[in-house]
């Protein structure tokens, strides 16, 4: 499965109809700054799973947000994720990638 992580922000990934795609960005909940998916995924992909895993050591450090996508109709489809504070408009960094799903 593919595995696509912050450092291909901007870029864009091509996955076959059918194939599942994970997008892996590092967040650190004890700042109270969160990964907010902004993208609507459909038609062409769907998100099937959504977590937070987070580190087993030391206490506040940061841990992992994942979110699991399937390609389901041919075509191309813009992720967008910001990452906030939930009470702020304005986005500290902001994740973007195309995917292009082939049949």
């Amino acid at each position: 499965m593919l595995q696509i992580t912050k450092d291909r922000s901007g870029g864009e990934v091509e996955v076959k109809l059918g194939e599942s795609f994970e997008i892996q960005l590092p967040e650190n909940r004890t700042t109270g700054h969160r990964w907010h998916l902004r993208s609507s995924c459909g038609p062409v992909v769907e998100l099937r799973d959504d977590s937070f895993q987070a580190p087993a050591r030391p206490p506040g450090a940061a841990g992992v947000r994942r979110w699991l996508f399937r390609a389901v109709t041919a075509g191309s489809a813009d992720l967008e994720m910001e990452y906030r504070r939930p009470w702020e408009k304005q986005a500290a960094e902001t994740f973007r990638i195309t995917v292009r799903v082939t049949a």
